[in-house]
């Protein structure tokens, strides 16, 4: 009987040791507070979800930053009802991508954040199309703030030859540039994408006289968005990589123009579409290392242009660098010297 009541004790003290082992892991798990999928994302709105472990909040704010170092801190959202696990947050900028946090106030006086997280506003894309003056029918997507009434320039984006509106969809320069409140098209030239069928060249003797058809692509680009009330009929920017940037620099030959953008250029059909074109307001970008399988030199190239073109005008040529047309993008600081170039142009005219 003896054993038989120490045993019980035994098992007694070793449950009441269990026990209060878990009640002290229970009492020192971390308060943590976490950032779920957003929802509803909106042009000047969306709805932040989240959940917390812990009732010893007092203070819930939602901070927004453009960087993770959220210095400084754009805005402050101040949640009233700790009970909550989402809130829509308002007054936001469009195509604008926010970093963002919880930061909770702990009945001790301590503070906690959650981790960080980021969205991108959204902002209208329209698909459009339109007729060239010899019956091309040209498909491109519009896109802009809704949320801005006011009349803005316009910029006109052009792909490479061989490829599509794609090329620029998921480009960050062009979100940046519609943050700003422009007007920006993305065309599918002829025989491309989602435009009317036309032959491609085939060989190189062929690609001249196509640079030469496609020309109207762009005249009727220009046409068509000074028809839209919000665009300033009197400031276009071109933006074009390749075969697009050959449009672009060509496009010099309209007053409308103020700023062109020509990633991996070359002189190719440029003045038999335009013979007495003065070429101005360029930014010339291209890899030092780009040649093609005809052993164009694009570097070369877009110096020679340069060196044609009258004030202001600025080359970049990337050291080391071989990539082509758009993928020139994913090169450091590229992006920013466009938006830089872009707006300088429109702020002097």
């Amino acid at each position: 009987m003896k054993s038989q009541s120490i045993i019980r004790v035994f098992i007694l003290c070793a449950f009441l040791l269990v026990l209060f082992s878990c009640k002290k892991e229970e009492a020192d798990a971390p308060i943590t507070i976490t950032l779920e999928s957003a929802s509803e994302i909106k042009e000047t709105s969306f709805i932040v979800n989240w959940s917390a472990n812990s009732a010893d909040i007092s203070q819930l704010t939602i901070q927004f930053a453009f960087d993770e170092s959220f210095s400084p801190i754009e805005k402050e959202f101040e949640i009233t009802n700790i009970n909550l696990n989402s809130l829509e947050v308002n007054e936001l900028e469009g195509a604008t991508q926010y970093k963002y946090r919880l930061k909770a106030l702990l009945n001790n006086g301590s503070i906690i954040y959650s981790k960080i997280s980021s969205v991108t506003t959204s902002y209208k894309i329209e698909p459009v199309t339109f007729t060239t003056s010899d019956g091309i029918l040209i498909a491109g997507k519009l896109k802009y703030l809704e949320s801005n009434n006011d009349i803005k320039p316009a910029i006109i984006f052009m792909h490479e030859l061989g490829v599509w509106v794609n090329n620029w969809q998921n480009a960050d320069v062009v979100t940046s540039l519609i943050a700003q409140g422009y007007i920006c098209l993305i065309i599918d030239f002829r025989g491309h994408g989602q435009s009317g069928d036309f032959p491609l060249p085939t060989d190189a003797s062929e690609i001249e006289a196509f640079i030469n058809s496609t020309s109207q692509d762009l005249i009727a680009s220009i046409n068509f968005l000074k028809t839209k009330d919000v665009v300033d009929a009197n400031q276009f920017a071109l933006v074009g990589g390749s075969l697009g940037a050959i449009m672009a620099v060509a496009g010099n030959e309209f007053d409308e123009v103020k700023a062109t953008v020509a990633l991996s250029a070359s002189r190719l059909g440029i003045f038999s579409i335009f013979p007495e074109l003065n070429i101005n307001s360029v930014l010339f970008i291209a890899g030092e290392l780009d040649v093609n399988i005809q052993s164009v030199n694009f570097a070369t190239e877009a110096n020679a242009l340069y060196n044609m073109a009258e004030e202001p005008k600025k080359l970049v040529i990337l050291p080391g660098n071989s990539a082509h047309g758009t993928n020139l993008l994913l090169a450091p600081g590229v992006n920013q010297e466009i938006i830089s170039w872009i707006n300088a142009r429109f702020e002097n005219n």
